[in-house]
C-alpha cells in the first residue's frame, strides 16, 4: 500500500520543481520536507528535511514498508 502511495505522489510531482510532502510513518513519526527521490524497487524514499531549531537541512532515507501515508503539500511550496 505505501509503495502505491509513493508512486502516486511521484506521478503527481513529475513536472514540479518543489515537491513538499508530509510522510507519516507507522511508528507515529511524521516527516515534513522536500521529496528528493524514491527507489520503489529497493523500497527507499529520500526526503530532505529542514530542522526548525538549527535551520539546517538533512536527508532522511525512509523504508517504504514503514510509511503509512504520503501527502503532497503543493500549497506550501514557495
Amino acid at each position: 500500500m505505501s509503495a502505491r502511495l509513493v508512486k502516486k505522489v511521484l506521478a503527481l510531482s513529475k513536472d514540479r520543481h518543489h515537491k513538499p510532502v508530509v510522510i507519516g510513518m507507522r511508528s507515529g513519526r511524521t516527516y515534513v520536507g522536500e521529496l528528493v527521490s524514491a527507489d520503489i524497487g529497493n523500497g527507499i524514499v529520500e526526503i530532505q528535511v529542514k530542522d526548525s531549531v538549527s535551520n539546517k537541512s538533512w536527508t532522511a532515507l525512509l523504508d517504504i514498508d514503514l510509511i503509512e501515508a504520503v501527502e503532497p503539500r503543493w500549497d506550501i511550496a514557495a
